[in-house]
């Protein structure tokens, strides 16, 4: 849910001027600048096992006295903490869609991040976290992780969202946050095929035929499938194929335009 304007205005504020001081675990890869799902994946390339974990209702589950208590520990008295959680939550949770919401989670999380990574550190285990994506490669067992990780959940009121959680060895298709990761990463065979797809059929009918023919009516279509393309080469910038697919797209749209 958006912020009305003005206090989304003072959720910026609080955002930058206060949160946004306070260090976030170097394993947290979301909503930090200059952290990206590119750097989230590269660390889990060619392991023997990717174990992936979702924590259920995330943003949900984070209550108003966790936000209270990131203040107050951030030494505002208990007056203040009280009104600038109230500020930045709705109906006792994180709202979605308050610019402040994102990194707030990164501080929930602060302590979990430091105790899970402390145990991954010394069993020689790779770990980070990307919102409520958690993945763990390398030599991994689904039990022992899953036991520490809910342990730690749950000092937070957190669970895991079981039908989420996920092993895969080498010989399998190891996903991290919707990136391929066994050899190098890149967007997995599907999204390519897609990709490969319509800048087949837009070279041999053009942007028009295509579109008629397809029924696609969506606004600014050439910029979307030029995006899915520049995703894709931000996470595999040697690429080949996407560099091809991406210079019949711009050839297209200068003919276009």
């Amino acid at each position: 849910m958006e912020p009305l304007p003005s206090l989304k205005e003072i959720q910026t504020w609080i955002l930058e001027n206060i949160l946004s001081e306070v260090p976030v675990s170097k394993f947290a890869k979301a909503y930090v600048k200059h952290r990206s799902l590119k750097e989230n994946v590269k660390h889990h390339r060619s392991k023997e096992g990717v174990l992936t974990f979702d924590i259920a209702t995330f943003f949900d589950s984070v209550q108003f006295e966790d936000i209270e208590k990131i203040f107050n520990e951030l030494g505002y008295s208990e007056v203040m903490s009280n009104l600038l959680a109230k500020l930045t939550t709705f109906n006792g949770c994180l709202p979605q869609g308050a610019p402040t919401s994102p990194y707030l989670s990164n501080l929930v999380l602060r302590e979990f991040d430091s105790r899970i990574s402390d145990y991954c550190v010394d069993n020689n285990i790779r770990y980070t976290r990307y919102a409520d994506d958690i993945t763990f490669s390398g030599e991994v067992k689904t039990l022992k992780m899953r036991d520490l990780v809910e342990g730690e959940l749950d000092k937070l009121g957190l669970n895991l969202n079981s039908d989420k959680t996920k092993l895969r060895k080498s010989s399998q298709r190891q996903m991290v946050t919707g990136i391929v990761v066994n050899e190098k990463a890149q967007i997995p065979k599907f999204e390519r095929n897609l990709i490969r797809n319509e800048v087949h059929f837009l070279s041999r009918f053009g942007l028009k035929d295509h579109l008629r023919k397809t029924k696609n009516k969506r606004d600014n279509y050439l910029l979307h499938l030029l995006g899915k393309i520049n995703v894709a080469l931000h996470i595999n910038p040697s690429d080949k194929k996407m560099e091809f697919y991406k210079a019949k797209v711009q050839e297209i749209m200068q003919t276009d335009t």
